[in-house]
């Protein structure tokens, strides 16, 4: 089956912090994931070495290399290298509460 992806927006990486593999979950930092869970950015379109520019598929479909099967529809997540896996009881590196979020709508701000 032939490599394909529905591109809605992809985002360029001036300089790969850490080497990236191909088809792999990249952190919002522009780094290839490292630990299992952790919150992604995107998947990346090539290969970089450290410095290097490249692009990440941020918003539609992507061809990723994953980490083992898994069943249409099943949740995934990435794992330590950047794979993708079905997220079973694992712990997420981000934990609850961690984020900020503020809504405009909520403190009324909207007209």
């Amino acid at each position: 089956m032939s490599k394909q992806r529905i591109a809605l927006l992809d985002m360029p990486i001036p300089s790969a912090p850490s080497a990236v593999l191909e088809s792999r979950a990249v952190d919002f930092n522009g780094a290839q994931i490292t630990v299992a869970g952790a919150p992604v950015f995107g998947i990346s379109k090539q290969p970089a070495a450290v410095g290097e520019p490249y692009e990440l598929a941020v918003l539609g479909s992507a061809v990723c290399e994953t980490g083992g099967a898994f069943a249409k529809g099943a949740a995934v997540m990435s794992d330590a290298s950047g794979r993708v896996v079905a997220a079973a009881a694992v712990a997420v590196a981000t934990a609850a509460g961690a984020t900020a979020v503020t809504s405009s709508a909520a403190n009324g701000a909207i007209n």
